[in-house]
């Protein structure tokens, strides 16, 4: 098996206006695998309004402790992408993080 790691990126989506009030936007995590895939970034992930929280996710995101790798696959239209399983959930996110060490 390929050895690689995984990146992570924080970005702030603003809040957005909309018919009946404010749509709440926040912190998004997002991880980038480091191999020649086509497809290298895999589903980001919401720390709410809480930038600690998306620094913790973002550091055991660079450590490892987030993603555990199956495979590289191709998809119909024949870009590769790498199949991966993910230990946190946003909703539980103080949890899981505590639950891996950060």
């Amino acid at each position: 098996m390929t050895t690689f790691t995984v990146r992570a990126s924080i970005d702030h989506e603003p809040d957005l206006p909309c018919g009946s009030g404010v749509i709440h936007g926040g912190f998004i995590v997002h991880s980038t695998v480091t191999l020649p895939v086509d497809r290298p970034t895999l589903h980001g992930i919401s720390a709410g309004q809480n930038r600690k929280l998306a620094d913790r996710l973002a550091r055991a995101i660079d450590a490892g402790a987030v993603w555990t790798f199956d495979r590289i696959a191709t998809d119909v239209n024949g870009k590769t992408f790498v199949v991966a399983d993910c230990a946190v959930m946003g909703r539980r996110l103080h949890a899981d993080l505590k639950r891996l060490g950060f």
